[in-house]
């Protein structure tokens, strides 16, 4: 294990730096605290202190390095610890720490005159030492500084004596007032009046000020110019900065005068919950404004709009050309917005805003890289699109009006876009979207009515290149399938998922009486398919209208998954000589001895079952008994649930030579694997993965577990009354170990892990207690007991530890608190440590 360094002084030009070891540093300060040593007697300008915890019980002495210019805390997991006496370090620069609660609770913090940043100030936090004068002792101030509480400012003369204006260094300035029920707007009017800021501040945030209106140092004095960022949040002004919107003014008030101030410099802007606004306009009564509203912000690139209540309108006369980033949110009144306004926009969010009724189509310019709309006007549900991605997708009401979806969405300018998702619309007119030629993927999901070209009209001027389809919840007929379907010549993946209708499923049948068509003739003009999935439809997979066995799938397919064929009698799989993967579930109309050519054949690298167990009931077809389909089989996955799991078990051998992966899932009734089970696993000779999931009764694992020779990873999850491990122990080359959710295993027993283990991972195991008496084994390079609060030490009683010097990472989170302080004391000895 790499030593960490006790203590080390090391010079940097004429700054002295002290490297200090955590372990030490907790134990001298403890030692300082107790009176026992001194602090250090080098003059100490930088402490830096990486992980582990700072508790008040040990850190009284950091107070007592008074030549201490930067004090580091970021990298604390935990902070136990009270700022109150900081003000002792009086030379102190920068205090570092990740949360701004810690620079509130400095007292006297005037005294650090050359602190460079204190973000957040709470006036009054206490009776004595956080008075607001305190600030103005702060020439030296950086960065950014939030000043909490105003309304506790009382008396006029506590105003005199605080000189922001004096603070040149400062870049940032947030202030405002917290929760009140009674609000004193001429005290809060005079409040904000003396926080005047220097001229060259950067950025200006105002929150909950009770004012009647705003400074005059922000607009009519012109003192704060070179904004670049302005948030106004929760103000209670009647009247707003001109050219921020028009007022609503009480009856009888008049507007203050205006000579012209340009916001030139700013570049965001960030107006959240405010009542006065209800449109932005720069219309009269500023009658003496005579330049152009795009000159009042000309360099502003961010908008965003949060919460205004009464918003109505942006004025058409009110453009941004520069503007690139708007957010309009929770703005339920908000009715217009001009897409000509914002020429070079490129991100657009627009969250609640149901009363918007003119929206411009997304994108309505090339330039647009990132839109996204939720619960926009009476139709719009969602819109997101993301140019990087190359992806849009748009959902509509499910009582939306009829909307034309090409005037929702520019198409001419999504000529780059992959994948397309369309939810919930009411009419997808194919021949009419102009799908792009770039387009790879196309869903269709809910839609009431897909409107395709005419048989007339259907020529190849209609075809698109998509190559991936999914369509789903939907209630057309075979026919109708098979139209849109002709649209689509070059499929590779097609998935059609929930699309049962009685209404269309009569209508079929009258139809295929009168002609005495198959139903599934769309796809065998598919030569390019590849995978194919369909679950869940059942007018898609009847056997009703078949006149006679056929295989209604194309032969070029190489992944196939079916879900609930309740009549697959008809149906023939083993044309499907390509097939690799196969998926069924809860398909028991399909026939078994199908299922069997299919594996003879020696392709079928894949199969998964799911309640369908009848389908390995019968032994192989009699005109196979004479292959040896053990030699010809190249499966080498198989996964299944319930019953059909233990029928797996069995008819496993047959595979042995090829099967690598073998998951049982599910299975609420087993307790215990029979001998004749337990043997027919140990036949699995080139099993590497084996996963045992959700057997909730089942209290042991099968015996001979060692003698699958190749088995590398082993995952029991959710089996809810396994107690313990085989006796016999696992696998020699057993390399990853995984048991979740196992709540009633308490321990590992002796010698029953491998000496090939990497890697050990038990989780959300409520009554594991121990790991094995015998030290891990010492190939363990990963150990994660995580969500296990019983277990609350990793050393067993006589040893100092139970860890190999293997080991790289060590992740203990959410689990019990004393384990979690046990391993605190390893950060640093072991690469990788997961505490909190």
């Amino acid at each position: 294990m790499a030593k960490v360094q006790e203590m080390e002084i090391v010079c940097v030009g004429l700054v002295r730096v002290v490297v200090l070891g955590w372990q030490h540093v907790m134990a001298t300060l403890k030692r300082c605290a107790l009176g026992s040593t001194k602090p250090p007697s080098v003059h100490l300008f930088l402490c830096v202190l990486e992980r582990g915890e700072l508790r008040a019980a040990t850190t009284g002495s950091i107070s007592r390095l008074y030549n201490l210019l930067v004090l580091d805390l970021k990298e604390c997991q935990s902070i136990f610890y009270s700022t109150r006496e900081m003000s002792n370090l009086v030379k102190l620069r920068h205090f570092l720490v990740e949360d701004d609660s810690y620079h509130s609770g400095i007292f006297d913090v005037g005294k650090l005159k050359s602190i460079q940043e204190l973000r957040r100030f709470e006036v009054k936090r206490e009776k004595h030492g956080f008075e607001l004068n305190q600030l103005g002792q702060l020439l030296q101030l950086q960065g950014s500084l939030e000043i909490h509480n105003l309304e506790k400012i009382e008396a006029t003369s506590e105003l005199e004596e605080i000189k922001l204006v004096h603070l040149h260094h400062l870049n940032r300035m947030g202030g405002g007032g917290g929760d009140r029920p009674n609000r004193d707007p001429e005290k809060e009017q005079d409040v904000l009046a003396h926080l005047r800021p220097h001229s060259n501040l950067q950025e200006l945030c105002i929150r909950e000020h009770g004012g009647h209106t705003y400074p005059t140092w922000l607009c009519t004095d012109l003192l704060v110019n070179n904004l670049k960022y302005l948030r106004l949040e929760g103000v209670a002004w009647k009247s707003l900065p001109p050219l921020l919107g028009d007022s609503l003014l009480v009856v009888g008030e008049e507007r203050p005068s205006f000579e012209g101030q340009i916001f030139e410099n700013l570049k965001r802007l960030e107006l959240i919950n405010i009542l006065s606004l209800e449109k932005w306009s720069a219309s009269s009564p500023f009658s003496k404004l005579e330049l152009p509203f795009s000159h009042i912000f000309p360099n502003l690139k961010i908008l965003e709009l949060v919460n205004l209540e009464r918003l109505e309108k942006w004025s058409s006369n009110c453009p941004l050309p520069n503007l690139e980033v708007v957010l309009v949110k929770d703005c339920p009144k908000f009715t217009e917005q001009f897409s000509d306004m914002f020429p070079n926009l490129q991100e657009k969010y627009i969250y609640k805003c149901e009363e918007l009724v003119l929206v411009p189509q997304i994108p309505w310019t090339s330039a647009m890289c990132e839109a996204r709309l939720q619960s926009v006007g009476e139709s719009i549900e969602e819109i997101d699109y993301r140019k990087n991605l190359q992806d849009i997708s748009i959902k509509f009401r499910k009582d939306a009006p009829d909307c034309e979806l090409q005037n929702v969405l520019a198409f001419s300018n999504l000529s780059e876009i992959k994948i397309f998702t369309i939810r919930e619309c009411p009419n997808v007119p194919l021949d009419q979207l102009q799908l792009p030629k770039s387009l790879e993927r196309l869903a269709i999901d809910g839609c009431s009515n897909i409107v395709w070209p005419t048989e007339r009209d259907n020529s190849t001027q209609f075809k698109s290149a998509v190559e991936r389809l999914k369509i789903s919840n939907w209630g057309g007929t075979m026919k109708e399938m098979a139209q849109v379907m002709s649209y689509f010549p070059n499929l590779s993946e097609f998935e059609l998922r929930n699309c049962d209708s009685k209404e269309a499923k009569e209508v079929e049948e009258e139809e295929a009486a009168a002609k005495g068509q198959l139903l599934l003739p769309l796809l065998e003009n598919q030569s390019s398919l590849r995978s194919l999935i369909i679950t869940d439809c059942p007018l898609f997979l009847s056997s009703d209208s078949m006149s006679s066995f056929c295989c209604p799938f194309p032969t070029s397919l190489l992944s196939l998954e079916l879900g609930g064929v309740k009549d697959g009698s008809m149906f023939m799989l083993a044309p499907l000589t390509n097939l690799t993967r196969l998926v069924l579930s809860y398909c028991e109309g399909l026939r078994s001895k199908d299922l069997w050519h299919l594996l003879g054949q020696g392709y079928l690298k894949e199969l998964q079952i799911w309640g369908a167990h009848s389908l390995f009931d019968v032994s192989e077809p009699s005109h196979m008994h004479g292959q040896d389909v053990s030699h010809n089989s190249g499966l080498q996955v198989l996964e299944t649930e319930e019953e059909a799991g233990t029928v797996a078990v069995s008819i496993g051998g047959r595979f042995s030579s090829s099967l690598t992966k073998l998951m049982l899932g599910r299975n609420n009734n087993m307790e215990h694997f029979t001998k004749a089970q337990s043997e027919a696993l140990q036949m699995l000779t080139s099993l590497e993965d084996l996963r045992i999931d959700r057997y909730h009764k089942l209290r042991s694992l099968p015996e001979g577990l060692s003698g699958l020779l190749h088995l590398k990873t082993l995952r029991i999850e959710s089996c809810d009354s396994i107690r313990s491990l085989p006796k016999g122990g696992l696998s020699s080359s057993l390399e990853e170990l995984y048991i979740w959710w196992c709540p009633a295993i308490q321990s590992l027993p002796k010698a029953t892990l491998p000496s090939s283990l990497t890697k050990l991972d038990v989780c959300a195991c409520d009554a594991f207690r121990s790991l094995p008496k015998e030290s891990l084994p010492s190939s363990v390079t990963v150990l994660s007991i995580t969500v296990c609060p019983a277990i609350r030490s990793l050393h067993n009683k006589g040893r100092s530890s139970s860890l190999p010097s293997s080991l790289q990472m060590l992740d203990v989170r959410y689990s019990n608190e004393k384990l979690r302080r046990q391993c605190r004391k390893l950060i640093g000895t072991i690469p990788v440590v997961l505490v909190d």
